[in-house]
């Protein structure tokens, strides 16, 4: 039997291409979006070409309500969610002292306390089952920190010490890693000037943005049968930036 994949922000982006890789590695994917159902529900068509089933959720995973409503959805389908992806996040550039307490709190629920809330309804599962995979997006931001991006750095900072303690807490069938990207070609990425490509690119030795692909493979990897003996691991891929 197929297992099931839940990636959260997979209507696009890093999420997206997350979404069709495991696909392709034959795993049901549920693909989760705050706002963009249609485009969830066009990535969730799409992915039948693969001969798995797919579905398209909608909610607000900073929201614990809204969380819950959408795994009464979820199992209501499918008996388990197998692997987790905590991928959706937005960020904030602004200096802290303009950042104000609305922002904060968004980038925290969004970045943070989803982690928490997607946890606490797959890990029991999990724990039941003897084999789950949770892999959390962070950033290479939450290693070394950005200036301007404060409060992002902290929410992906927090996402790192998540993935080391609750590795520390599951059986031993169940994983829990942490993959924190580099500068990534996205949508969010993409309205940055030539000139702002330019500049950040001289702190990468790769001398290239990265691609969401190649997020995607090492997600594919860690949601594998032949990832069980790594947990609790920050895995850059950051084209040499430290």
């Amino acid at each position: 039997m197929n297992k099931t994949a839940f990636v959260t922000g997979a209507s696009k982006g890093i999420g997206k291409a997350i979404a069709f890789e495991l696909a392709r590695n034959g795993m049901n994917v549920i693909v989760g979006c705050k706002t963009s159902i249609t485009e969830a529900e066009e990535v969730a068509s799409q992915l039948a070409r693969y001969n798995v089933r797919s579905i398209a959720v909608k909610g607000d995973i900073g929201d614990y309500v809204s969380v819950k409503n959408m795994f009464d959805y979820i199992y209501s389908v499918f008996p388990q969610v197998d692997v987790m992806v905590n991928n959706a996040g937005i960020s904030l550039v602004k200096p802290i002292m303009d950042t104000t307490y609305d922002e904060w709190i968004e980038l925290v629920n969004v970045n943070l306390t989803s982690i928490y809330n997607t946890t606490k309804f797959v890990l029991p599962k999990m724990c039941e089952n003897g084999f789950g995979r949770i892999i959390n997006i962070s950033s290479i931001w939450g290693e070394i920190g950005a200036s301007c991006e404060v409060a992002y750095s902290a929410c992906k900072a927090g996402v790192i010490g998540f993935t080391k303690a609750l590795a520390k807490e599951v059986p031993p069938r169940v994983t829990v890693n942490c993959i924190a990207p580099g500068i990534i070609y996205t949508e969010m990425n993409a309205t940055l000037s030539e000139a702002e490509v330019v500049e950040f690119l001289k702190g990468v030795p790769a001398s290239r943005m990265g691609k969401a692909e190649e997020i995607a493979s090492l997600v594919s990897y860690l949601a594998s049968e032949n990832s069980g003996y790594t947990s609790g691991q920050i895995i850059g891929v950051n084209g040499g930036m430290c």
